[in-house]
């Protein structure tokens, strides 16, 4: 029992504290501050559920023109009463009256409803239901907020007034779906122009065939100038027959190997250019090889 007592007094002190916003809210009710009468009231039902209490929000509530809320009061408050209560009567009266004056939204739901979707009046998420199902909300006069709200999909959003007694119809549907931007489409792949690609290989191999030319008659050269050394001892003034024919022959393999080189070396870049154009043709290219400039535009 010892271990009971922490509770129970606990228990009292909530009663107790209960009992002072009852009263603190009647005298709200005297001086015609009905909000406060109702925060007090509905602060003390937060700590002791009584019935005087329920009835008293119930009459405070209509005085706001919360009429839904006064109604929802006056039932949980019947429920409490024992049916000797004298005050049954009076309560059944009040819910009878106030019911006719409470307005109504009658939501239809969609049959395509799906799990995860969200119907909400005025920023209240109501209870999941069953799709296709008729809902029927008491709310005040005055205007109301209703939205269905489903993933994938845009919210379907109505506003409506009601007076009091009225009721209106709502058939909710599910928003358009949400479209997701589509991926950029990939780039399309550059065509090749054979005629360029073959062009540029057929350059591309006159210059190669340019170049081991310059090569070869370089190597000639070579040959020739140790010929020179071997038969002239004067660099400048020869007159051995051997070492004049070399000078002579090395001279003009000099000069081809010089124009092998170049020709090559500008056959070869142009090639690789028109095989570069033949595959892309998509940006500009320029080169440059022995004041031979190539340009093309891919």
């Amino acid at each position: 029992m010892a271990l009971l007592a922490p509770s129970a007094a606990m228990a009292d002190d909530r009663e107790e504290r209960a009992k002072e916003l009852f009263y603190e809210a009647h005298e709200a009710v005297e001086r015609g501050d009905d909000v406060t009468a109702c925060r007090k009231f509905e602060e003390s039902l937060a700590l002791f559920r009584r019935a005087s209490t329920l009835l008293n929000l119930g009459d405070c509530s209509e005085r706001l023109g919360k009429l839904a809320d006064a109604l929802r009061y006056w039932t949980q408050a019947a429920a409490l009463l024992e049916s000797s209560d004298p005050r049954m009567t009076l309560t059944k009266e009040q819910i009878a009256r106030i019911d006719r004056r409470v307005p109504r939204l009658q939501l239809v739901l969609p049959r395509s409803l799906p799990e995860d979707a969200v119907v909400a009046v005025d920023g209240h998420a109501l209870p999941s239901a069953e799709a296709g199902t008729r809902v029927e909300l008491p709310v005040d006069p005055g205007e109301h907020h209703v939205v269905l709200r489903a993933a994938g999909h845009k919210n379907h959003d109505r506003r409506v007034a009601l007076a009091e007694g009225q009721r209106q119809r709502i058939a909710l549907e599910l928003g358009a779906p949400l479209v997701t931007p589509a991926a950029a489409p990939a780039p399309p792949k550059p065509e090749r122009d054979d005629t360029l690609w073959i062009t540029g290989a057929v350059v591309g191999g006159v210059g190669v065939l340019g170049l081991i030319a310059g090569g070869v008659t370089g190597g000639l050269v070579l040959d020739r100038k140790a010929t020179v050394e071997q038969y002239c001892n004067d660099a400048d003034v020869c007159t051995d027959p051997a070492g004049v024919k070399a000078a002579d022959e090395g001279r003009k393999l000099s000069t081809a190997s010089t124009i092998a080189f170049a020709v090559g070396g500008a056959a070869l870049a142009t090639g690789i250019v028109l095989v570069v154009l033949g595959t892309t043709q998509r940006e500009e290219a320029a080169v440059t090889w022995n004041g031979f400039e190539v340009r093309g535009r891919f």
